[in-house]
């Protein structure tokens, strides 16, 4: 087998776990942990103010925007932050409560992206052999051997990213958490496709668990 040969074939082989390491990748966000509170599964809230937790404004807007489409197609009234107050950054406490009377909201969503994690394989490194076996050969077989057996150096494969975030729903008059729940959602797609979904699946879980 010729150099070229052999260089070809660790090719093929590395593009070829590569190809098993996607396959294995999930295109829609999942629901990794979740948690709801007993005390209001079947009493759920009927309006809630959402909060994007970001300094990007356009995300805060987009995530607040699209969380709100979602909760008014469930017939609950839902307020956007940014319609209260347009501060991007943590606001005083006092300032938050007023603005939360005033939406009336009867709950608060508070979200944020937690970390962006990215997946890696491993491929160890291993020898291959082109000529003659090591020994069996007596000594010239081993010279040879040697002189024709390569290296493979390991390779670490990059795999997608993953964005965790951490959602959390609290009743206004108690402070009481209601419900928590965190997601991990590939980095495909547009931020609009990817908000989309992961609203959808956050909505839906919290409808499924009785307290919306």
């Amino acid at each position: 087998m010729t150099k070229t040969a052999l260089r070809l074939g660790t090719h093929l082989l590395t593009f070829a776990i590569a190809l098993t390491v996607l396959a294995g990748c999930s295109s829609a966000p999942q629901l990794i942990g979740q948690w709801g509170n007993p005390a209001y599964a079947g009493k759920p809230l009927k309006s809630v103010l959402v909060m994007a937790i970001t300094r990007d404004d356009i995300s805060r807007r987009v995530f607040e925007d699209d969380m709100v489409a979602e909760f008014t197609q469930r017939g609950i009234q839902a307020v956007p932050s940014y319609s209260l107050f347009n501060k991007v950054g943590p606001i005083d406490e006092s300032k938050l409560q007023e603005a939360i009377a005033r939406s009336n909201a009867e709950g608060v969503m508070l979200a944020r992206v937690d970390r962006v994690e990215k997946n890696y394989t491993y491929v160890p490194g291993y020898l291959v052999t082109t000529g003659t076996g090591i020994g069996w050969g007596g000594f010239y077989g081993a010279y040879t051997g040697l002189w024709n057996t390569s290296f493979i150096p390991p390779e670490r494969i990059p795999g997608e990213k993953k964005i965790i975030v951490d959602s959390r729903l609290f009743e206004s008059k108690t402070n009481n958490l209601v419900w928590a729940g965190t997601t991990s959602s590939p980095e495909k797609g547009t931020i609009n496709d990817i908000v989309a979904q992961l609203i959808a699946l956050l909505v839906g879980s919290m409808a499924k668990d009785r307290v919306i």
